[in-house]
């Protein structure tokens, strides 16, 4: 329930005279200030300096600069695709620039590589050597072969698989002749392969590349607890099942299922570099007979083929390229979004004719934890800024959470545009990792080893503690899946409990666990039969996601410092513990000096004040939406505001002091509305809009800009509502003539950026 409303009109531009090279910096100035560096202020007709960005391809390193002649040419070695810059950066390794003024340095080609930065020419892209290769552009170092290939040339693109019957299980092989023949009594029926299998019963392995079922042989497909083959991680199982196009690198295709599922990397690379050829179109028979038999691990799952009638189905190269796999799955972002895509990636490989339908995600655990004792080394490094300010803008009331406003010193080299965000990488509530460690049975001091037979996001093969572990690297809160669910259940021994997750896996899913947000650690709180291991626990945690935020400040203000405001979010809504906001609370409890991993993101082009001083702009925000238009009014004083209802009296009035010193600059108006008192029948930011119909009108028919910022649910809609309402007065057509007169404007005149 909003309760303040601010609303503000801009509709002229303010001036102040200025000598060149120095113009007016913010809004709330009255002196002028020497013009920054990577600017020129000069005179214009009109008497006024106006500061000027140098254009891409120039850097100006000098402050009070009055002319264009101060924008320097970028030197070569060096590119710069941005305006207003001090500096020309140098070229990253894998690229060079020879010429000078550049926009962008050129990145080397494939099968090439440049290991310096500020390259000059393209003489600095060396080949690759033996033994590696890269299909990518601009790269500073070649890829090694992986085991089971090699590269006997310099300058390859890609390396070269082993051919079957054969395995290589070194990387960085040199040639043709590391590829071994497999020892008798295996097999490897596939390229690439770095160790050869034993031949399963009822085979002939003489030609180690195709294994021959023997005459009235009969194979039997194992039960699902016993192996009977295990194949490495790196084995291409899916290039024998896909079938891909002809001259379709198998990384097409499986590029997305690969990522989703957590495949390794040995399977994408050699699937990258296996091209298929026409004779391949049709499945190996034998193979696939063998692969019906066979119980396999791949990329650490264990995955029980129950079918032993596989055919191997011939399809032409029209019908393939025309062929849909898998129907569209559309999420819902404030849904059971990872549970939905749980579903569609078992229909995934379904659709792959990989059963895995009755196993045990766990019986063989990607993860495995080791207890050590080492000191403490935490293997996730980002670029960090630096906080300058943490101070309450509001405290907590009846209304409404705690409402915060924070400086940040951005990380070195770093800059914005107004109308930016700031991306923030947050740490785990201390409350939270001590309900999870308790939950296991580890201490704070706890120093575990992390080894996977998988790509992870988690630092690997050195000891960590398990409280960074929890603190730094995954999502604590966030609410668990059906899939996940069904898992817990199938783990817990006791039948009540297991019937209880049972049901919360169905129809009370939404009531029971969206909406109140529990999270895994609730459930086996709640659910303590459940017989979970730590590896397993972390296996089913998504990694530790950024948070976006609106930067408040103007670029203009400082390029290199930034403010955002935020609320504090403590509800308790699961009725386990207190539900607690990460990021919010993280930023909330940072000091002065502290670190904070965080860095720029580009926001929606529209979403930036216009350039022309000249044009009104009208501004609707709800809530923590101000800071959006803050920003917008720190960068220049001709603007419209058009506000934020954060309490019922000016004690919950964001930002009060500084817009009511804006406010008395020329043509500035400060208006605000709020829910809960007498406002003369205004209570909420639509009714001021419709009493103000007619200016807003004028300021439409001059060309204004509309802005709006806060909730989808209640802002967004409420106020696109009365838009459409007063043009349909003004137009004199319907309401849905009018919404059609909005999306129009929409398109360069209003725009929109809501938070659910």
């Amino acid at each position: 329930m909003y309760s303040t409303i601010l609303y503000i009109l801009l509709s002229a531009s303010f001036t102040e005279l200025c000598d060149p090279g120095t113009y007016l910096p913010s809004t709330s100035s009255t002196n002028c200030a020497t013009c920054t560096v990577g600017y020129y202020c000069a005179f214009y007709t009109s008497g006024t300096t106006v500061r000027t960005a140098c254009s891409s391809g120039t850097y100006n390193p000098s402050a009070g600069s009055s002319t264009v002649q101060a924008c320097l040419s970028c030197p070569i070695g060096t590119a710069n695709g941005n305006t207003a810059v001090s500096i020309c950066p140098k070229c990253v390794a894998g690229s060079y620039s020879d010429k000078i003024g550049a926009t962008a340095c050129i990145s080397c080609g494939r099968g090439t590589y440049s290991p310096n930065e500020g390259a000059t020419s393209v003489q600095s892209c060396l080949p690759c050597p033996t033994g590696t290769a890269s299909s990518s552009l601009g790269v500073a170092a070649c890829l090694k072969c992986a085991h089971g290939s090699y590269s006997d040339t310099a300058g390859s693109t890609a390396c070269t698989q082993c051919r079957a019957g054969t395995y290589q299980s070194n990387e960085g092989a040199t040639s043709v002749s590391t590829c071994l023949t497999c020892p008798t009594g295996t097999a490897n029926a596939l390229a690439g392969g770095y160790e050869c299998y034993p031949c399963p019963d009822g085979y002939s392995c003489t030609d180690p590349a195709n294994p021959v079922l023997l005459a009235n042989a009969t194979t039997k497909a194992p039960s699902n607890t016993t192996p009977v083959t295990t194949l490495s991680p790196s084995t291409t199982l899916l290039s024998v099942i896909l079938s891909p196009i002809p001259g379709i690198s198998l990384s097409t295709i499986i590029a997305a299922s690969t990522a989703a599922a957590g495949l390794t990397n040995a399977v994408t690379t050699a699937a990258a570099s296996t091209m298929v050829s026409p004779s391949s179109m049709s499945l190996n028979t034998t193979v696939m007979n063998m692969i019906s038999s066979t119980s396999m691990r791949l990329n650490g799952t264990s995955i029980t083929t129950v079918s032993s009638n596989l055919t191997a189905p011939k399809i032409s190269i029209r019908a393939l390229m025309l062929m849909v796999i898998l129907n569209l799955v559309l999420c819902d972002a404030t849904g059971d979004f990872f549970g939905a895509f749980e579903i569609w990636k078992e229909n995934l490989f379904r659709t792959l004719r990989i059963n895995i339908g009755n196993q045990n995600v766990f019986t063989n655990e990607k993860l495995s934890v080791e207890i050590v004792n080492s000191n403490r080394h935490l293997g996730q490094i980002t670029d960090s800024g630096i906080v300058l300010q943490n101070k309450i803008l509001v405290e907590a009331n009846e209304i409404g959470p705690m409402k915060r406003h924070l400086e940040i010193q951005l990380p070195r080299g770093e800059t914005y545009r107004t109308g930016d965000y700031l991306a923030v990488l947050p740490i785990n509530p201390i409350e939270i990792v001590s309900r999870v460690l308790k939950r296991f049975h580890l201490s704070s001091i706890t120093r575990i080893k992390i080894t996977s037979s998988t790509n992870t996001f988690f630092p690997t093969n050195y000891p960590v503690s398990a409280f960074d572990i929890l603190s730094d690297y995954v999502e604590l809160t966030q609410p668990i899946s059906k899939k996940q669910i069904e898992i817990l259940a199938r783990l817990c021994p006791n039948g009540t409990e297991r019937i209880s997750l049972t049901n919360l896996a169905g129809d009370e899913y939404e009531k029971e666990i969206l909406d109140k947000r529990i999270n895994i650690l609730d459930i086996l709180e709640l659910y303590p039969s459940c017989k979970l291991s730590f590896a397993q626990y972390l296996q089913m945690l998504p990694s530790l996601r950024v948070r976006q935020y609106s930067i408040s400040s103007s670029s203009l203000w400082n390029s290199e410092i930034v403010t955002i405001a935020f609320d504090v979010l403590r509800p308790s809504l699961n009725g386990v513990g207190q539900y607690y906001g990460i990021a919010s609370n993280y930023l909330a409890n940072l000091n002065e000096g502290d670190h904070i991993s965080c860095s720029v993101r580009a926001s929606n082009v529209k979403f930036h004040p216009p350039e022309d001083t000249t044009i009104p702009i009208v501004m609707i925000a709800a809530g923590t939406g101000i800071v959006q238009f803050r920003r917008f009014i720190q960068k220049r004083v001709v603007q419209l505001l058009c506000g934020t209802e954060v309490g019922r009296t000016n004690e919950d009035f964001l930002y009060l002091d500084e817009l009511n010193i804006w406010s008395q600059l020329p043509k500035i108006q400060v208006k605000s509305v709020f829910s809960r008192e007498n406002n003369d029948g205004n209570k909420y930011v639509q009714d001021l809009l419709w009493e103000d119909r007619n200016e807003i009108a004028n300021l439409y028919f001059n060309g204004a800009r509309f802005y709006t910022c806060g909730s989808s649910k209640k802002l967004g809609t409420s106020v696109k509502t009365c838009l459409i309402k007063n043009i349909a007065e003004i137009k004199q057509c319907n309401e849905d003539e009018a919404g059609k007169i909005l999306e129009e404007i929409s398109l360069d005149r209003y725009s929109v950026d809501v938070f659910t």
